[in-house]
C-alpha cells in the first residue's frame, strides 16, 4: 500500500475564531481502500486585518482527540496583535 491508495473525505467545516477574528476551518479524513490506516487533519485560515496578513494552519494526526486539542491550542494561543 502506498499513498496512492488513500481516499480523502471532508468531514466538517465551519467558522473559526482566531485572535478575535473570523476565519474558516475544514476537517479531512484519510484511509486506505480497506478503511485502514486512518488519519485526520484540520485546516484553518484567517486574516489579521491590521497587517492584512493571511495565515493558514494544517494539523494532522491518527488520533482525532489529540488533533482537536492541538489545533485548538494553536489557534487559541495565536495573536494578531502588532507592536
Amino acid at each position: 500500500h502506498g499513498w496512492t491508495d488513500l481516499k480523502f473525505v471532508s468531514w466538517d467545516e465551519g467558522v473559526l475564531n482566531v485572535s478575535g477574528r473570523g476565519g474558516r476551518f475544514a476537517g479531512i479524513r484519510t484511509a486506505d481502500a480497506s478503511g485502514g490506516n486512518a488519519a485526520g487533519g484540520l485546516i484553518g485560515a484567517w486574516t489579521c486585518p491590521d497587517s492584512n496578513t493571511q495565515l493558514s494552519l494544517t494539523a494532522t494526526s491518527p488520533d482525532s482527540t489529540a488533533l482537536q486539542i492541538r489545533f485548538d491550542r494553536l489557534t487559541s494561543g495565536f495573536s494578531c496583535a502588532t507592536k
